[in-house]
């Protein structure tokens, strides 16, 4: 696919750059949701989870279908955190049995997994960049759409 990766019409909205007459309409627009962790996820990575979705959710940008995405970093995280504790320990490179000095696998795990948290912060709008390019808005509560929810019997 050539040029840009399209951006969804909220981001547009909150960045000013929403022009009706280019809108197809066909886009999914799902609920703002504040999920509970997956069974599958660790300690550690349950701790972040619980840690974003607070984050997220105030923010209105944790919708029903960015639960994966937010489970993969989440894993992302511990395995990252895990190879990090390694290196701390043993140090970034090790003598292997002929003599030669080489780098602890560690590395490229903790490297690899942060090339793709940081891919996931980013559509998440969790990095300085991306946060000056979208303004959310906090999820509506029940009646905020209804001008008459006052009047409520």
């Amino acid at each position: 696919m050539r040029g840009r990766k399209p951006k969804p019409t909220k981001l547009k909205i909150l960045q000013g750059t929403f022009r009706p007459d280019r809108h197809t309409g066909a886009e999914a627009d799902p609920d703002v949701v504040l999920p509970d962790p997956p069974k599958s996820l660790n300690k550690v990575a349950k701790a972040k989870w619980l840690e974003l979705t607070r984050e997220l959710y105030s923010c209105g940008l944790l919708t029903t279908l960015d639960v994966d995405a937010l489970e993969n970093y989440c894993v992302l995280y511990a395995r990252w955190l895990k190879a990090e504790e390694d290196i701390s320990k043993n140090g970034l490179i090790y003598q292997t049995p002929s003599g030669a000095w080489v780098q602890t696998p560690f590395v490229g795990i903790s490297n690899r997994t942060l090339d793709i948290m940081n891919k996931i912060r980013t559509d998440f709008g969790m990095t300085p960049v991306a946060r000056t390019r979208a303004r959310a808005t906090p999820p509506k509560k029940k009646g905020e759409d209804n001008p008459f929810a006052q009047f409520k019997k």
